[in-house]
């Protein structure tokens, strides 16, 4: 389960969750219509838990308080961007100023000599801008290797996926209830029947159409000239 904003408030919160999920699995699982006044009266316990702690401490302590337990996890997902990034962004400055500012400057000369305007642009130059700012936004973000399946592209995929999980462990948690409720209940046997049914169903149709298929074929060997248009025959019988 999710941990509440404020720490006092976790049991109810627990205690709300699991209430919730007994109801939610009983209705839509099993189809029971039965009220929710039992979890109603958690929420509103958890409610009051709150708002007395928003009363004495107030949203930002509380943040701040949160922020504080999760320093940790934030620093090692959410730390500043590292010294590559940086100087990637700086090298892009760099060559925006040497490279953009000789076309500019070209084209203005060239045009003050055809009596253009001088606020026309070339479509190098704007090619050679479109280029370096569309490196300079995905600097930040491209890896050392950039190939798409590499081995470390793969890993740090899984590490995504592994956190991912690991940060909403509580989703994780309530699926595996859930999947643990319609074992217990009989709701995968019955899927299970279900499937097997389907595909019977479906190989008694599929199965004589392939066979037919297969017998007419032999039945019906393809000749030579077949598929060929009639002037192409016609051509052919004529060149012997």
């Amino acid at each position: 389960m999710s941990a509440s904003l404020a720490p006092e408030c976790n049991e109810v919160k627990e205690r709300y969750d699991t209430c919730f999920l007994k109801w939610y699995s009983e209705k839509y699982l099993r189809g029971q219509e039965k009220d929710n006044k039992e979890c109603a009266d958690m929420f509103k316990e958890y409610q009051t838990c709150l708002k007395v702690a928003l009363k004495d401490r107030g949203v930002d302590k509380l943040v701040e308080e949160a922020r504080e337990e999760n320093k940790e996890n934030d620093l090692k997902h959410l730390g500043p961007r590292s010294m590559i990034c940086r100087s990637h962004v700086i090298l892009i400055d760099w060559v925006t100023h040497c490279y953009c500012s000789p076309f500019n400057v070209a084209l203005q000369g060239q045009n003050n000599v055809q009596g253009e305007p001088i606020n026309s642009i070339s479509s190098i130059e704007l090619y050679s801008v479109y280029l370096l700012t569309f490196y300079r936004r995905t600097a930040c973000t491209a890896t050392r290797n950039s190939a798409s399946m590499h081995p470390f592209s793969i890993l740090t995929l899984g590490i995504f996926v592994a956190g991912y999980i690991t940060a909403r462990w509580d989703l994780v948690t309530r699926l595996y209830e859930l999947a643990i409720f319609a074992w217990e209940n009989g709701v995968v046997t019955r899927a299970a029947k279900a499937f097997a049914a389907l595909s019977v169903l479906f190989l008694s149709i599929f199965a004589p159409t392939v066979f037919l298929a297969r017998k007419e074929t032999n039945l019906h060997p393809r000749r030579t000239g077949t598929g060929v248009s009639a002037r192409e025959q016609l051509r052919r019988r004529g060149s012997f």
